[in-house]
């Protein structure tokens, strides 16, 4: 019996990032961060407007904290593997090329 795949369900984008100027700073810091260290090996990066979106997701979530989805959604991009279900709805933000858009 095969196993059935989980939907990438889209959702819809957070019209207005209402992030702190300091935690937009630290998303900064880590899209530098990622781009210089896997851009080129992986083949694709992430944008500072990837981050916010899954940032501004997280603000609304009851199960986790921004902070932990903007990390999990990264280790996403990198390594194809997620912590936990909490997050197959970033799949919609994966950048182009990734194995898992």
């Amino acid at each position: 019996m095969m196993a059935k795949k989980k939907s990438k369900k889209a959702i819809q984008p957070v019209k207005q990032f209402n992030i702190p100027e300091d935690e937009a700073l630290r998303l900064e810091v880590k899209v530098d961060s990622f781009n210089s260290q896997h851009k080129n090996s992986l083949g694709y990066g992430i944008d500072l407007d990837m981050l916010k979106e899954v940032y501004s997701r997280g603000t609304n979530s009851l199960v986790n904290t921004p902070e932990w989805r903007v990390n999990n959604f990264i280790l996403l991009v990198r390594s194809g593997k997620i912590k936990s279900d909490y997050n197959t709805d970033d799949y919609d933000m994966l950048p182009n090329g990734h194995p898992n858009r």
